[in-house]
């Protein structure tokens, strides 16, 4: 109600300034040339139905469009404008008062005078349908006919129902629209949307006196559904151990190792009573000769089965730490590296009575 009374104050002064103006217009032209009637009172409250407020904005708005069109004659276009905007907005709140065809036919003559075609089309095809007193009804159809010649007219078919409508940026409402849009010469761009439907636009040419029909179609989003594949379940097999390594290699070279140490002793032994026979005084020349080449051959033959039993305890080590043993698979401890017994025998033959004498460690 607040808005009501700003805007009913302001065109109240409006009106009320108009009577300076028209004493000295009466004082410089005749009174014929404008008929102004007394100025009507601002009301104090607009009801919604009230008829009795309904014609003094018609009043008001009459009187403002004929002081706009003295002041036009005048050359004093600026405030003739003003002036038929202030109409404008009079006949706005007598048509919220009372919704009068007749004051839509003075509200489409004041939107054509502003240049506002489309709008004043739009009134006076409203006054046309609703059928008003004869002669009303036969100056709207009158005008209606001049005006169509210089505008266009769009009917819209737009699908989906539903679909927003919009042009430059303000939304017209949904389709179907009520009306046929009526628009002055020129090329447009309508924006259509719809939820579930891809944007449109489209573009419209109009061009005066036309009537044109455009059907717009909007394309629905495409939702593709794929199917669920099904989990495919691995089982894992367990891991099967590493395959440990064969104990042959172990069997042989433990057991040659221990026949070459055990040949090694018996033959060194068998060196040793040579070498006592070659040294014993009582002995036979022929017999110490025998003695001591008995003695070397036993003495190699020995050396040769140590050297076999360290190389097969050799092989036995190895292949027990690195290949037949299993490993941890991390370990920060760094383990002893093998170790191999040895057994010396160095055969060393005497200065004296030309003897044949072994010494050995283990």
């Amino acid at each position: 109600m607040g808005g009501r009374r700003s805007a009913l104050m302001s065109i109240a002064a409006a009106i009320a300034s108009l009577a300076p103006v028209t004493a000295r217009a009466q004082s410089r032209e005749p009174a014929s040339e404008i008929d102004m009637a007394p100025e009507p009172t601002a009301p104090a409250e607009l009801g919604a139905t009230d008829a009795k407020e309904a014609r003094r904005w018609l009043v008001a708005g009459q009187r403002l469009v004929k002081r706009a069109s003295y002041l036009a004659a005048r050359g004093r276009a600026d405030d003739a404008r003003a002036q038929l905007d202030t109409a404008v907005t009079a006949f706005q709140k007598s048509l919220d008062a009372s919704d009068d065809p007749n004051v839509r036919y003075e509200l489409a003559l004041a939107d054509e005078k502003l240049g506002k075609l489309d709008e004043a089309v739009r009134q006076l095809r409203v006054v046309v349908a609703a059928a008003p007193r004869p002669e009303i009804a036969k100056q709207a159809a009158v005008r209606l006919a001049a005006l169509a010649a210089k505008v266009g007219i769009v009917t819209l078919r737009v699908a989906p129902a539903g679909a927003s409508i919009t042009l430059g940026g303000v939304e017209l409402g949904t389709a179907p629209l009520g009306a046929p849009l009526v628009l002055t010469p020129g090329t447009y761009t309508l924006a259509f949307a719809a939820e579930g439907f891809q944007p449109k636009e489209a573009e419209i040419t109009v061009e005066p006196g036309t009537q044109v029909e455009r059907a717009v179609e909007l394309e629905a989003i495409k939702i593709i559904v794929e199917p669920v594949r099904p989990i495919e379940i691995v089982h894992a097999e367990p891991a099967m151990p590493p395959p440990r390594r064969s104990r042959l290699p172990l069997v042989l070279g433990a057991g040659v190792t221990g026949a070459a140490a055990v040949g090694a002793t018996v033959l060194g032994v068998l060196a040793l009573r040579q070498h006592t026979t070659f040294v014993r005084a009582t002995t036979a020349p022929l017999d110490r000769e025998d003695a001591r080449d008995d003695g070397r051959r036993l003495a190699l033959a020995s050396d040769v089965a140590t050297a076999t039993a360290v190389v097969a305890a050799g092989f036995t080590v190895f292949w027990y730490a690195f290949k037949y043993r299993p490993r941890p698979e991390k370990t920060s401890e760094r383990r002893p590296g093998p170790v191999a017994a040895k057994l010396d025998m160095v055969p060393w033959v005497q200065s004296q009575s030309g003897g044949v004498s072994f010494a050995g460690g283990f």
